[in-house]
């Protein structure tokens, strides 16, 4: 069960960074109800899945997705 929680945590993270412009870690860790440490661990995972398609990128603790490949 906690491997289906953790996917739908990563699912709404990756909606909150595509929806937002860009997205502050505080702000996406209170709306999800975890650390910041987590919200960082979920982006590195993350960017790890989108297999070099899209990543999400963070400068100064917002972050923001990049889609490469519209395709993919």
């Amino acid at each position: 069960m906690k491997l289906f929680n953790d996917e739908n945590r990563m699912a709404a993270l990756l909606r909150n960074v595509e929806v937002q412009d860009s997205s502050d870690v505080e702000r996406i860790a209170a709306k999800l109800s975890v650390s910041t440490k987590t919200v960082r661990n979920d982006v590195k995972e993350l960017n790890c899945l989108m297999g070099g398609y899209a990543v999400i990128s963070n400068k100064k603790g917002q972050y923001k997705l990049i889609v490469f490949d519209q395709k993919g």
